[in-house]
């Protein structure tokens, strides 16, 4: 599943500048002149460089691949100081050269805008061009946060090639091994010194691999790398952090199965919102607001943030919702102004956090929502792609600023509970996934599914309404590109919900495609205390689900993120105190 997600964030960070890389009019091969450049994030240095014609705004990249855009060349004539293989690219290859450009992106102004240019964006008639010489091994950093099986947080990872197939060990030496990586380029979190390996050192790198060791799946293949399978140009690489302190160290362990033991620190609460106000002004406010908290709670790693925005029923034609508790029809154009504001309001007011990992800056999660009621078919499931596609679409377009630092998904509220049918759901949720990239979040609920931990979790269990266990596994993960953050707002809520994962983990293990198996992938919980229905807080809900996941290694993880909803209505009259912004 790691894997996957990135595949997913890469995606999303495509740039026009990429996508249109057309060959250029006049190509032409570079000239070489003696001048000295020295780059401060690898400590490499060049007396000779490579001047070629580019096209202006052409983007940089953290590594020879599309996954983290950290700046632009705006000059047409600029020096290049080596290449390196990867990513395959609009050109045609998979050439990408190293420059320093003209303007950084949003976080990244400590790297001086020293980043790799794909070919297709260089007027070169030949790629590598002739005297243009490789760029030495290297790693490379990347604005993503990582949380591995124990809950320790990292604010930035570093990219770096390395050996396919390369096996990873449950501490810094070769006594236990946990998994093996099989793609080539990968991200690591942080190094420990270890027993001495081939490489000739003793450095082992931290990360998750793709494949768990039999026996091994609660640790989700995070493991130790020894430095002789990563391409460096020194062990340990000079800007990627030694492996201490933490909630649970690199290598330590949470109980399984034991709900007594110590709760992970929880993530601080997001606010979400059932909307009844299409106000753009309140909703820029809220973006600022939650930008203020996570900046706030960014103290041991950076606080990303995941919210959502329910706008009630689909329409039946599925041009706009109906919103909750209201008659009031919404376009879905409003619903993506709206959308859109968050965004530009949350990015406003963001600011840089853990400056002494590097310029990182907080980052939110933003799932458009409807749910399961009212019209739920085909059509509208596709329509409900395109409103995600057309604010995704909006937010690349500004990948310098506001898309810096926010994304969106898709999210829907299904409920067996709900006028939709199984039959009705399961069609609308094929049709967003065949519409659209995006992830989609089931932020719905399990009524009817079985409650006793007991419950033999190779028959799939009936729920109501016609609904099942399977049902519900599959619309929240079996159907790719899906996740879940369960409502959570009574006891019974988070046994369900453990167990229609611990369902999916063994219904689904043979052939299962994703590192952690065939678990539903949790992304958060959240809960109803605030609009006073059930008993959980935000804290109980999350420390429950934690708990009752734990049960089992299969499908024991930490979730990410904690959510509370509240009704706009309450924000901007008579607030209810979980409502108040803390």
């Amino acid at each position: 599943m790691k894997r996957f997600l990135r595949l997913l964030l890469a995606l999303a960070m495509l740039t026009a500048g990429l996508l249109a890389g057309a060959a250029p009019a006049s190509a032409a091969s570079c000239s070489q002149r003696s001048e000295g450049h020295a780059d401060p994030n690898t400590g490499q240095s060049w007396n000779t460089v490579s001047y070629c014609g580019n096209d202006s705004g052409a983007p940089l990249y953290a590594g020879a691949n599309n996954s983290t855009l950290i700046g632009w060349m705006d000059s047409t004539s600029s020096w290049f100081s080596c290449y390196r293989h990867g990513q395959r690219h609009a050109g045609g290859n998979d050439v990408w050269y190293y420059t320093q450009g003209d303007r950084s992106a949003s976080g990244w102004q400590d790297r001086r805008t020293w980043g790799f240019m794909p070919a297709v964006n260089l007027w070169t008639s030949t790629d590598p061009s002739p005297g243009v010489p490789a760029c030495t091994p290297d790693m490379w950093q990347a604005n993503e946060s990582q949380t591995d099986y124990a809950g320790q947080y990292w604010p930035a990872d570093w990219y770096a090639h390395n050996r396919a197939g390369a096996a990873l060990y449950a501490g810094p030496d070769a006594s236990t091994t946990v998994g093996y990586m099989d793609s080539t380029t990968s991200w690591f979190v942080c190094y420990a010194h270890g027993a001495q390996h081939s490489g000739g050192n003793d450095v082992w790198y931290y990360t998750q691999g793709d494949r768990s060791l039999a026996g091994q799946g609660s640790r989700r293949a995070w493991g130790y790398m020894p430095a002789v399978d990563v391409s460096t140009r020194q062990d340990p690489y000079d800007s990627i952090p030694a492996c201490s302190g933490g909630s649970t160290p690199p290598g330590g362990t949470i109980p399984v199965g034991d709900t007594t033991s110590t709760t992970p620190p929880k993530p601080a609460t997001d606010r979400s919102f059932y909307v009844q106000s299409m106000d753009n002004a309140m909703a820029d406010g809220f973006g600022c607001t939650q930008a203020n908290l996570d900046v706030a709670n960014s103290v041991n790693y950076v606080k990303s943030s995941y919210v959502v925005f329910a706008f009630g029923g689909q329409t039946n034609d599925g041009s706009g919702t109906q919103l909750p508790g209201l008659s009031t029809i919404v376009s879905n154009s409003a619903i993506e102004s709206y959308v859109e504001a968050y965004a530009t309001g949350y990015h406003r007011c963001v600011r840089p956090v853990m400056s002494n990992y590097g310029t990182h800056y907080p980052f939110v999660n933003i799932g458009i929502g409807t749910n399961n009621d009212i019209a739920v078919s085909a059509a509208t499931g596709r329509a409900w792609a395109g409103v995600v596609n057309n604010v995704d679409n909006w937010l690349r377009a500004r990948s310098g600023d506001i898309g810096s630092t926010a994304q969106v998904d898709g999210a829907n509220d299904m409920e067996p509970g709900f006028s939709g049918s199984i039959a009705a759901t399961r069609a609308w949720v094929q049709a967003f996934h065949d519409n659209t990239y995006r992830l989609l979040t089931n932020f719905g609920s399990a009524d009817g599914c079985p409650v006793s931990m007991s419950t033999d979790t190779r028959v799939n269990h009936a729920c109501n309404n016609g609904w099942s266990m399977e049902d519900i596994y599959w619309i929240s993960q079996g159907v790719g590109r899906a996740t879940a953050a369960p409502e959570i707002y009574n006891s019974d809520q988070p046994k369900q919900w453990a167990l229609i994962s611990r369902y999916g983990a063994t219904a689904h293990a043979s052939g299962c495609p994703y590192v952690g198996g065939c678990g539903i992938p949790y992304i958060g919980v959240w809960d109803h205390h605030a609009t006073g229905d059930g008993t959980n807080t935000a804290t109980a809900a999350w420390n429950l689900m934690w708990q009752y996941l734990g049960q089992d290694s299969r499908t024991a993880m930490v979730p990410a993120f904690s959510m509370e909803i509240c009704y706009t209505s309450q924000v901007t009259g008579a607030r209810s105190p979980s409502c108040q912004w803390s």
